[in-house]
């Protein structure tokens, strides 16, 4: 990874949402959800992150339904980012189900740990 790509993935969750256009949906998909194909707004020129859906990213091509949040609606949802993920590490010390609110215990099946009775997967690791 380059030091430019270190650096951004230091940068704070506000900035990243400000930065990407709301309409992208990664690039695994054929087009945004706009409707854009990306390949046909992908500027092979400057590389692999050749798209205008970055606005940190220098790329010779536009997309007129690019949209961009401010500062403050990408701050707003942050912190909406945040509290649902400060909710869900909650239940899980509290032995609740994330997924459904019921209680349960965790169980590690291989590399994933699930919750038990419900068997809703909490995540991958090694419970501690």
């Amino acid at each position: 990874m380059t030091a430019q790509e270190q650096e951004h993935w230091r940068r704070p969750l506000w900035i990243k949402l400000r930065d990407k256009c709301v309409n992208f949906n990664g690039i695994i998909n054929d087009q945004c959800n706009a409707g854009v194909a990306y390949r046909d707004i992908r500027d092979v020129s400057t590389s692999r992150y050749g798209f205008p859906c970055f606005a940190d990213r220098p790329c010779g091509t536009r997309c007129e339904k690019a949209e961009f949040l401010t500062d403050e609606q990408a701050q707003v949802k942050a912190e909406e980012i945040g509290s649902r993920a400060r909710a869900h590490f909650a239940k899980l010390a509290a032995n609740t189900c994330p997924h459904c609110d019921q209680p349960m215990t965790k169980t590690q099946v291989g590399s994933c740990v699930y919750a038990d009775p419900c068997g809703h997967r909490l995540y991958h690791g090694r419970i501690s």
